[in-house]
């Protein structure tokens, strides 16, 4: 469109109207006849004044305003008549105008006229676009002439808008004009652009304007205009209902017609709409009241609820551009139409498990534009209008659904009932069942809802469908599924249970009776049924739950199906009761068929009664991670269950097959021993069992357990159920590794006799033989046997009988060793060396035991005592010098870290020694005593000290030395200095040592002994050199009393055949007697 302002934009409005073919004629006669007047006008006015007249007559300024078909150039004369000029104006009744649209090139009007006309043949339509530029214009003049009743008063105030357009007073500026020719309009009307045009072909215009045109007859009735048109519309609906009805009759299925009926129809419509004056908005209405009415007809099929949304969308945009509002009677056949279609659909979507099957293209379709025709029904302007009072369209469907959802649920709890009264199931376990399998239809409906139904109506409707259904099952199940099985289970299961149990505990084979009404009669049976049914049940509420956990749907209610697993406590503690006897059953029977089965390793071997043993404890913890508690906190007394029950049923297989061997004389003392086969596969068997105990903190997820008990109740809480835990796994595990080693003990108890026979034949074979070739029978028999062991057995029993073997072989040579304790050391040294030999057998190289194992206590106390008696005498008595060295040391040590708590009870002996160099002279001062033993019966005692070198044999030529006697004290003072005269590399040997054994002296009986203090020679200044011998700090030595038994001077005096040790023993005897 042209642009008029400065601003870029422009005020358009339209003026319209017809122009009657008697007046077109006219105007082209004297277009034609005045040509040349008009050129001498135009000379004339230009040689007086320069510029056109403003003195325009009535008929030509109006003609100048309305348009370019309007307008006339007169003639400067003005003899023609008045009635001459009023037939070259246009008529004013048929002159209309729109409203301005302020600021645009772009108008958009949407403004409906009707104009009478005289000719179809001759008469068109004109259209002028003009641009509002003032305040009052030919806009304003038109508009009020129109408003103009009389016709008097129209040809007058017509020739006032004439005038004014002449005299120029309006500055609008002209935008361009449309003329139709109304012949040219078919019966159905046009809807199309039509560009504008200028004045003469010099104007400049731009744009086109979209009109839609049509044509009709109707009869002037002289209705007022506050009077409506209702009668017409309901003679609108019912031509609607008839043709709709015929056009149906075409189709097959109603859902499949598109909304269009026969175009003879349609004529007859637009027809009857014309004349009926019926506007765009009440036909649109007429549209969707009467195929709405036909879509909810019970006895018709259904349209396309797509067609019902396309007709809702046209009402909403015909509402949206329609200025005049509707009747009362129209409002309230639209709001009743609504409301009708509401609660249709409302209905459908209570009943839309029944009517809208899933995981159907057509039904998605269905529920699809349902939801939408929904949707916006509640979006539209009309809608509001006409049913201001409606509830939200979230409540509305909410309440559906539930409503629905409780509906389907009943209906689906009765059909499964009435389907399992003639099952022959006793009333609880038919009534279990029938919960299971309601439950499980439950959630398949949500599975169902949650795949097709959930996202369409959260985009449509904009509620979360799983949420509603879910919340209302949950209730529904709460109330009915925990009262059910309070009234109608749990006590018969109970009474049933006790029956079981009582049955475990008398497997005797005693009758129990059991009153559990018909079809009840085995306990047992009914139980391990109503078990299953009440599995059932559990699960599926299980996978209920799991929604509420998925879906993040916690609104913070407590109702009793969030804790639904405390239904089922009693009922799983029963259970694990009883899968504790039915294990034991079970076992017993596995040992009673037992076969022996190879697995993948062909070298070992197992038998089914183990595999049967470890499948039946794998029955029972699957049953538990099916159960997938989920409370972890309420979970430990369950996991307890399921850890007794376990653990009892290896301990008693292990039992069993212990049974088994001694029923077979495994343990018998009489017979050849032999390695079997069958001893093998037992142990194997057992160790399978064991193993079955290993992963179970991991499998029952126990650590979990703890950590709940522990957040919710205590530490010590934890501690507790910790402790309970670990000591029945521990205790289990124990008890069955004592079985096995109980065999293996049984095994190589059998090897005892012939291992003893060898070692004999090595400790006394004849000296010229060597050690090795003495030990090989008892080698080559050991390594016969533990084939046939390391054959059979897994690779830990193997172990365990060879560490057995191990502890056997050591026994022996350790008793054969004792017995012989006295002899020569060759005999020791011996047995020390086959010693190492077996060590070497034992280990194989790293592939047997290793050497830590066989470094055992018992493998260290053989060592120490075949390394005594094999040891040379001097080398034992230096060995015991520097014992008791070693003995003192510790005594200072401990001394000096426990303070006054810590004093030596025996008392110490100060001394001072140095060694002069230049003398080879060792002198020792023998200072004083304190805290002495009193053994004299007045309290005190009489102490002397005897200084003397040791060893012996280092020192053959150093005489012992004794100081004088102090007389009733504990505190002696002596004062005494004595010397030795030995070398210096003498002293400065490890072994030697000075000796300091002070006496009690006694004149009737022998002297009695206080106690001894060691100085080794290495300490004392002088001897290493360099040292400072003037100035020599005393020393206090501890006094020690020497151990009851000490090995090294046992395995001296048991050398009768050595008479240094003798000397050596009895010297050592006679200071402490």
């Amino acid at each position: 469109m042209t642009v008029q302002k400065i601003t870029g934009y422009s005020d358009p409005y339209c003026m319209l109207g017809i122009q009657p073919g008697s007046v077109l004629q006219q105007i082209a006669d004297r277009r034609n006849s005045s040509d040349e007047d008009q050129r001498d006008e135009r000379e004339r006015k230009s040689s007086t004044t320069g510029s056109p007249s403003r003195s325009p007559s009535l008929r030509s300024s109006f003609r100048n305003k309305l348009g370019a078909s309007f307008k006339r150039r007169e003639h400067q004369h003005h003899s023609r008549s008045r009635s001459n000029s009023l037939q070259d104006t246009l008529p004013a009744k048929f002159i209309r105008t729109t409203t301005v649209k302020p600021s645009t090139l772009n108008p958009k009007w949407n403004e409906r006229f009707r104009l009478d006309i005289d000719d179809i043949h001759s008469d068109r339509l004109h259209l002028d676009v003009w641009d509002h530029d003032d305040e009052s214009s030919v806009f304003d003049a038109a508009r009020k002439l129109n408003e103009v009743a009389g016709l008097k008063g129209l040809g007058r105030y017509f020739k006032q808008i004439a005038q004014s357009a002449r005299s120029g007073s309006s500055t609008d500026d002209f935008l361009g004009c449309v003329n139709v020719p109304l012949e040219d309009i078919p019966s159905s009307g046009i809807d199309r652009w039509i560009p504008l045009e200028g004045r003469t072909t010099r104007s400049s215009v731009q744009g086109q304007i979209r009109l839609r045109l049509s044509l009709g007859t109707r009869e002037d009735r002289g209705l007022a205009q506050c009077e409506d048109n209702w009668k017409e519309v309901v003679e609108h609906h019912q031509l609607l209902d008839i043709f709709i009805q015929h056009t149906l009759a075409n189709y097959q299925k109603a859902s499949e017609w598109p909304g269009e009926v026969a175009r003879a129809a349609q004529t007859i419509l637009h027809q009857h709409a014309i004349q009926g004056d019926l506007s765009e908005l009440q036909q649109s209405l007429s549209r969707w009241v009467a195929i709405s009415k036909r879509h909810q007809n019970r006895k018709a099929q259904p349209l396309d609820y797509a067609l019902l949304h396309s007709l809702l969308e046209d009402v909403d945009t015909k509402w949206e551009h329609s200025e005049k509002a509707l009747s009362r009677d129209e409002e309230a056949s639209l709001a009743e139409s609504f409301n009708n279609m509401i609660d249709l659909c409302l209905q459908v979507i209570a009943k839309h498990r029944s009517i809208i099957p899933v995981a159907n293209l057509e039904a998605e379709h269905k529920m699809v534009h349902m939801l939408k025709c929904l949707s916006l029904i509640y979006k539209m302007k009309a809608f509001k209008w006409c049913c201001p009072f409606r509830n939200q369209l979230t409540v509305e469907v909410i309440n559906a659904l539930k409503k629905g959802a409780t509906e389907w649920f009943n209906a689906t709890l009765q059909h499964q009932q009435e389907h399992l009264n003639g099952s022959g199931f006793t009333e609880e376990r038919a009534t279990l069942t029938a919960l299971s399998l309601l439950v499980n239809a439950v959630n398949s409906d949500i599975q169902r809802g949650e795949k097709y139904h959930n996202h369409l109506f959260e985009t449509f409707i904009g509620i979360n469908y799983i949420a509603t259904n879910y919340k209302q099952f949950e209730k529904m199940i709460s109330d009915e599924v925990a009262m059910r099985l309070q009234n109608e289970v749990h006590d018969v299961l109970a009474e049933k249970v006790k029956a079981i149990i009582a049955a475990q505990e008398n497997p005797a084979g005693h009758t129990i009776v059991f009153s559990g009404g018909p079809g009840s009669s085995d306990p047992h049976e009914d139980a391990v049924a109503t078990g299953i049914a009440l599995f059932e049940l559990y699960m599926a509420l299980q996978e209920f739950a799991k929604f509420r956990q998925v879906h993040q749907l916690d609104d913070g209610r407590q109702l009793a199906v969030h804790q639904f697993q405390l239904w089922f406590t009693d009922a799983v503690q029963s259970w694990f009761i009883i899968a504790k006897g039915r294990a034991r059953l079970r076992i017993r029977k596995a040992l009673e068929i037992d076969r022996k089965l190879r697995f993948v390793d062909t070298n070992v071997q197992y038998s089914t009664s183990a595999v049967d043993t470890t499948a039946c404890f794998g029955q029972i913890k699957e049953f538990w991670k099916q159960l997938s508690w989920p409370d972890p906190r309420t979970a430990y007394p369950f996991v307890l269950r399921i850890l007794e029950a376990i653990c009892d049923g290896s301990i008693f297989y292990g039992n069993l097959c212990h049974m088994k061997l001694t029923t077979a004389g495994y343990y018998d003392e009489d017979g050849q021993f032999d390695v079997t086969e069958e001893v093998c596969i037992i142990i194997n068997n057992i160790e399978h069992v064991r193993r079955a105990l290993r992963p179970l903190q991991e499998e029952l997820e126990f650590d979990k357990i703890l950590a709940a008990v522990e957040k919710v109740d205590s530490d010590l809480a934890s501690d507790r159920c910790r402790a309970a835990f670990y000591a029945e796994l521990h205790t289990a595990e124990d008890e069955v590794i004592h079985k096995i080693l109980t065999i293996i003990a049984g095994l190589t108890e059998k090897m005892r006799p012939d291992v003893k026979k060898f070692l004999f034949h090595l400790a006394w074979a004849p000296e010229k033989v060597a050690t090795k070739s003495a030990l090989a029978p008892l080698v080559d028999y050991l390594d016969t046997n533990l084939k046939v062991l390391y054959n059979n057995l897994m690779r830990v029993n193997f172990y365990r009988v060879l560490e057995a073997v191990w502890r056997v072989v050591l026994q022996e040579l350790t008793i054969t060793a004792r017995n012989n304790v006295g002899e020569q050391a060759n005999f020791f040294q011996r047995l020390f060396t086959a010693l190492g030999h077996l060590i070497e057998f034992f280990h194989g190289d790293d592939k047997g035991l290793s050497l830590k194992s066989l470094h055992s206590l018992a493998y260290q106390d053989l060592d120490r005592l075949l390394k005594l008696h094999k040891a040379d005498t001097q080398y034992l008595i230096e060995m015991y010098c520097l014992q008791r060295l070693e003995e003192q040391r510790r005594q200072n040590q401990s001394a000096s870290f426990g303070g006054q708590a810590s004093i030596n009870p025996y008392g110490y002996l100060t001394v001072k020694t140095f060694y002069n160099a230049s003398g080879d002279c060792l002198t020792v001062d023998v200072m004083n005593a304190r805290d002495l033993l009193p053994l004299d019966p007045n309290g005190y005692s009489d102490p002397f000290v005897l200084v003397e070198l040791q060893p012996r044999h280092l020192f053959p030529n150093c005489p012992q030395h004794r100081t004088r006697v102090q007389k009733r004290t504990l505190y002696p003072i002596f004062d005494e200095t004595f010397e030795f005269s030995v070398t210096v590399d003498k002293c400065r040997q490890e072994v030697a040592l000075m000796c300091f054994t002070v006496m009690d002296h006694d004149m009737m009986t022998r002297n009695d002994f206080e106690g001894e203090a060691f100085l080794p020679l290495t300490q004392i200044p002088g001897v290493n050199g360099g040292e400072n011998i003037r100035n020599i700090t005393p020393m206090d030595l501890p006094l020690l009393q020497p151990k009851e038994k000490n090995e090294i001077l046992g395995a001296l005096e048991a050398r009768q055949w050595d008479r240094d040790a003798q000397e050596f023993v009895k010297h050592q005897k006679r200071r402490k007697m």
